[in-house]
């Protein structure tokens, strides 16, 4: 009885550890939190089945014990800390096989976590006490103000030291995401650095404790919380095809298992039918997840910008607070607006009247945008967006993070295939995003470039690939050392959806950026051959000019190395680089951000579209692809989750249309004018969040059911949903346009009503939805 109650224990132990995860003691509640509680309440339920379900088998204790092992062996390998079903534990010992071949491919590039979503990086921090290894000094942390964050964003975590306990030398740490506490406590490091302050430094010196172990201390806590949130894309088909691996090296090479008589095979049968039900209950509950992550989502908190001179009657849209706005921006002096009819007028400092007074005032609203930028995790956006851009980018320039050590909180031993899946499951959606003609930029450094190719040869075939381009990125200033090698350049990698397709423009550069073709010496050969031919030299000056240029005087074609030098508005750009540190300081950020410049934006702009192209960046950094394309005249598309979306990339485009002159402005004379859209979207962690659970049933709320039925009601009577209590900031227009792919016409009131009338003549009301005539709104609220 010890054996099978030992096992027992020890099973559910660890499948609870694994699969709750972390137990988090902060009272601050968000949709992480919640999804935690749900699955506690679903663990409970399903655990109590297992035991059930195992009592009826007729086994003895002994028998029981060991299947409660083999789970328990199983499960272990198969579960991460998240709780997400992948290969989380594989030494050699286990025999644990994985497909890497498959009849369209020769290995699985990152096979582990290929089937994967990766949702992000977090550092979920609990209370805990650590104890130096001499045990004379313990760090207690304290993790009731840290609340863990909503995305993907980097999560500032601050330390601060309340007071050391001189008795027990147990010093009482803060864990916090404000940067400023009480002023009886110390910041136990400085502003956006590892080193340790002044004032906690002094404090340790007064205790006589060892600052080195104490800086392990602290890199251990942190270490131990740092968890990568994955979802499988199908997690039963996975555990049953490992299981069965399992499975089959238990019956066959366990020496335990041997005459095939009834009570063996009934204990073998009770391990296959207990695993099956686990694997069912997991599976079950990871598809509710993935289906809540591919859900399309809201809109929210939605805004516009247009240029003074778009606008009838300006003066009636533009009050104090727009004004300020000029003034901090440097776009006027005073009260003045008279003189720029390029001002950006922001529609979020109009009441709801007057917001849609002003945007009725044109007759075909998605037309008259010079883009769109959406706040928001990557992925969701690609999704949401899929409906309306589908097949409709012609051009993708992303300059994606990557996990040097300081871009992400990645556990280390996952560290490049967590990068390899973040970047696989954004490449799939956004190939479906390009036109057949469509190109594919990335950029990337010597980190990951060997990494990038790979995945873009997986994507996009080997057979799309277009170029390997080498940008230098600057000139070497001042000596350093004689035996360094300086590294000057990035890669930027060019892949087409359909290489038989693709566009490429002609882009020429000059000498200022290229050598000529020939040397002197061999310049001088050619023309003392062609004087002993009797050719006169003007017709000699020609011919060299002629074929130093491959036919094209002054111009030279565009070649796959790119160096620094200057815009030449005529047809030619070179490139010269930005430093990241400025804009690193601009956005108080702990890592270090580089800007790329306009002409390296726009030579691939004017290589690669047209006036009429949309242009997509999701990784849009402070914004310099979209502002590169406003000013080419091309329409825009940029996403980015980082607070900085607010304070650094919509200015940067409201100065633009305000016709600032910057970048590349002047050469290729931009003046201003224009109009763009920005909004965020409802994220993941908002989904969960209003996600519930029935508490006496054995199973989540079936959402599914719920949406067959609404359709089914839907075929009788008409059903109307009322939006007016739901989420006052989320916009049903612009979430409408993005599910259903419709292009928003007008915006207008009537009869103190908002309504929205799109391409093809649809009508919608924001306040009541009738589901029969907008059925695709079903999708925003019941997921598949």
């Amino acid at each position: 009885m010890d054996h099978y109650i030992t096992h027992r224990q020890k099973f559910f132990s660890k499948l609870e550890s694994i699969y709750l995860g972390t137990k988090i003691s902060t009272q601050n509640k968000n949709g992480f939190l919640n999804i935690l509680d749900i699955k506690e309440k679903y663990f409970k339920n399903f655990k109590q089945d297992i035991m059930d379900k195992l009592k009826k088998s007729g086994l003895d204790s002994d028998d029981l014990g060991d299947i409660y092992n083999k789970l328990f062996t199983f499960f272990d390998s198969y579960l991460n800390e998240s709780g997400t079903p992948y290969f989380a534990d594989t030494p050699y010992f286990k025999n644990i096989h994985a497909k890497v071949y498959s009849n369209q491919k020769d290995t699985a590039l990152f096979y582990k976590t290929s089937d994967l979503y990766y949702i992000k990086s977090d550092s979920i921090y609990e209370d805990a006490i650590l104890t130096n290894e001499f045990e004379t000094f313990s760090l207690s942390f304290n993790t009731s103000n840290f609340i863990p964050k909503s995305d993907n964003q980097k999560n500032k975590t601050y330390f601060y030291l309340k007071n050391i306990d001189n008795s027990t030398q147990q010093l009482n740490i803060e864990v916090s995401n404000q940067n400023e506490m009480e002023e009886f406590e110390i910041p136990v490091f400085k502003k956006s650095s590892s080193e340790f302050s002044d004032e906690f430094s002094k404090k340790l010196k007064e205790f006589k404790l060892n600052e080195d172990e104490v800086k392990k201390l602290f890199r251990a806590y942190k270490r131990q919380n740092e968890i990568d949130f994955f979802i499988h894309k199908n997690a039963k088909s996975f555990l049953e095809e490992q299981f069965d691996l399992f499975f089959y090296n238990y019956l066959f090479k366990d020496s335990k298992v041997q005459n095939w008589q009834n009570s063996a095979i009934n204990k073998l049968l009770a391990l296959r039918n207990i695993a099956l039900f686990i694997i069912e209950k997991i599976a079950d509950f990871e598809n509710e997840l993935k289906a809540i992550w591919l859900k399309p989502k809201f809109a929210k908190q939605t805004n516009f910008v247009f240029t003074l001179n778009m606008i009838k009657n300006p003066s009636e849209f533009i009050n104090d607070k727009q004004i300020k706005e000029w003034q901090d921006l440097g776009l006027v002096t005073g009260d003045d607006y008279s003189k720029n009819p390029f001002l950006p007028l922001d529609t979020k400092f109009l009441d709801e009247k007057s917001k849609t007074k002003l945007l009725s005032q044109f007759d075909n609203i998605d037309e008259a945008l010079n883009g769109e930028l959406i706040k928001a995790d990557n992925f969701q956006a690609l999704n949401t967006i899929m409906p309306k851009y589908k097949g409709k980018i012609d051009l993708i320039y992303i300059d994606p993070p990557f996990n040097t050590g300081s871009d992400f909180a990645y556990v280390d031993r996952f560290q490049d295939s967590t990068w390899l899946t973040l970047m696989n499951n954004r490449l799939e959606i956004a190939k479906n995003l390009l036109s057949d003609k469509g190109s594919f930029y990335l950029h990337l450094d010597h980190n990951a470039d060997y990494y990038g190719r790979i995945l873009l040869n997986d994507t996009f075939g080997k057979e799309n690939f277009v170029r390997e381009i080498i940008w230098r990125i600057g000139w070497v200033s001042g000596f350093k050392t004689a035996n360094e090698i300086i590294r000057n350049h990035d890669i930027i990698y060019l892949f087409a959806k359909n290489i038989n397709k693709i566009a490429i423009n002609k882009i020429y550069t000059t000498s200022n950026e290229y050598q000529p073709r020939f040397s002197e010496e061999t310049k001088k050969s050619i023309i003392n051959r062609l004087k002993d031919l009797k050719i006169k030299d003007n017709d000699i000056k020609n011919f060299i000019d002629f074929i130093q240029t491959d036919g094209l005087p002054n111009k030279y074609p565009l070649e796959s190395t790119w160096n620094c030098n200057q815009y030449d508005k005529l047809n030619s750009i070179a490139i010269v680089s930005f430093s990241g540190e400025k804009i690193s300081k601009l956005l108080d950020a702990d890592e270090f951000l580089t800007q790329k410049p306009e002409a390296l934006l726009a030579r691939i702009i004017k290589a690669s579209s047209d006036e009429n192209s949309r242009i997509l960046d999701y990784h849009l950094g402070s914004g310099t692809t979209c502002a590169t394309a406003l000013k080419l005249g091309r329409k825009f598309i940029g996403v980015e989750m980082g607070e900085h979306f607010y304070s650094v990339i919509i200015p940067r485009i409201k100065k633009c249309l305000a016709g600032v002159q910057s970048g590349i402005s002047k050469e290729c004379e931009y003046k201003g004018g224009g109009a763009f859209k920005y909004y965020e979207l409802e994220n993941y962690e908002e989904a969960l969040n209003n996600c519930e659970y029935e508490v006496n049933s054995s199973k989540i709320l079936d959402y599914r059911k719920s949406k067959k039925l609404i359709k089914e009601l839907n075929k009788e009577k008409s059903i109307d949903l009322e939006m007016s209590g739901y989420r006052k900031d989320f916009d049903i227009f612009t979430s409408y346009s993005n599910i259903s792919g419709l292009k928003i016409k007008r915006i207008f009131s009537k009869n103190n009503q908002n309504f929205c009338e799109y391409e093809n003549g649809e009508v919608l009301n924001d306040k009541q939805i009738s589901l029969s005539k907008h059925e695709k709104l079903i999708n925003l609220i019941w997921w598949e």
